[in-house]
């Protein structure tokens, strides 16, 4: 049986590290309320993905967790989410934009890194980088590998 789409029940709280590591068949994941934590390389190189719907009840999503997720071409976070790990979403090669809510305190770097095209970042209700922030998740924007639009 091939899996193409992956519904997480909230009765899980954590995606565990490297869950559906390299499962090139998902094409959509759908997290359900009350998962809080996805994991490091949980869905990298999950080449198919193109649709991730994540719940509220978010917090963590760990580094390089969509690494590599080379079909995925917007994501959308909920406000809710504190923490983004490094690499998170790098060398999604068709992401062109992604949305990050006000609440997250903490981010890795280069979490779009590596992509074809130039990615926009959207920061809601933020007019500067908070202090837990990666200096160098600045270094998409300088380097011209994604653009960054405050208070979006």
């Amino acid at each position: 049986t091939v899996l193409s789409s992956v519904n997480i029940a909230g009765s899980v709280q954590t995606i565990g590290d490297k869950a559906f590591y390299n499962c090139t068949s998902i094409t959509s994941v759908t997290l359900g309320e009350g998962v809080e934590k996805i994991g490091k390389m949980a869905f990298y190189k999950c080449s198919v993905l193109t649709k991730i719907s994540m719940p509220s009840s978010l917090r963590i999503i760990d580094f390089s967790a969509f690494e590599h997720c080379s079909q995925l071409s917007s994501v959308s976070l909920n406000h809710g989410l504190t923490q983004i790990g490094g690499f998170a979403f790098a060398y999604c090669k068709k992401l062109t934009n992604i949305t990050i809510p006000s609440t997250v305190k903490t981010m890795g770097a280069y979490i779009v890194y590596g992509g074809y095209g130039r990615p926009t970042i959207y920061v809601k209700e933020l007019t500067s980088k908070p202090k837990g922030w990666d200096p160098y998740w600045r270094t998409l924007a300088t380097s011209g590998y994604a653009s960054v639009l405050w208070g979006q």
